[in-house]
């Protein structure tokens, strides 16, 4: 995020970080940090996936906002309410950069919370390609999509071959 002022609060929400290395033209003596709120209190992360910062960083740094929730980290340092450290997500193909969640991702999917929706700073519904989160937010970049099943079936007395069904329930 660009920051505004030195006041300003920094939004970081529903991204996906993996895999973060410093490269030679910017030194670093901290490694990679994934998502970095350098001063601290003034960082609201939430629904954020940073994974594997490499060359000794860390996935998240100095985040101290009280607002920050519902993060995953590879390592211990996840901040916020109902965030999760040392856990790994699963990815539809990490190895080819394909960094949206797998349907059997048991970490990241429905772990988020929807206050997004409403929130005065920054509020959004979709995600990284366009889908429309659900009720049951996705932690990350890429929300999966809820498949729906439809059965039209006829009743026995209708010569159908299914059970009777009851649809005044």
């Amino acid at each position: 995020p660009q920051r505004l002022g030195k006041n300003d609060m920094d939004h970081v929400y529903n991204n996906t970080v993996y895999n973060c290395t410093v490269s030679d033209n910017f030194p670093s003596s901290y490694g990679c940090i994934g998502i970095n709120g350098s001063t601290g209190a003034d960082l609201d992360a939430v629904n954020n996936i940073a994974l594997d910062a490499q060359d000794g960083g860390d996935d998240f740094q100095s985040v101290g906002s009280a607002g920050s929730s519902n993060n995953i980290s590879s390592d211990a340092t996840a901040p916020g309410a109902n965030s999760q450290t040392n856990t790994t997500v699963t990815f539809a193909d990490a190895t080819n950069n394909d960094f949206h969640l797998s349907p059997s991702d048991t970490a990241a999917r429905n772990a988020g919370t929807d206050d997004i929706f409403t929130d005065t700073n920054l509020n959004f519904l979709d995600d990284i390609d366009g889908t429309v989160r659900g009720g049951a937010v996705d932690i990350g970049a890429d929300e999966v999509p809820v498949d729906f099943t439809s059965i039209i079936c006829e009743n026995t007395s209708a010569g159908g071959s299914c059970a009777d069904l009851d649809y005044t329930t």
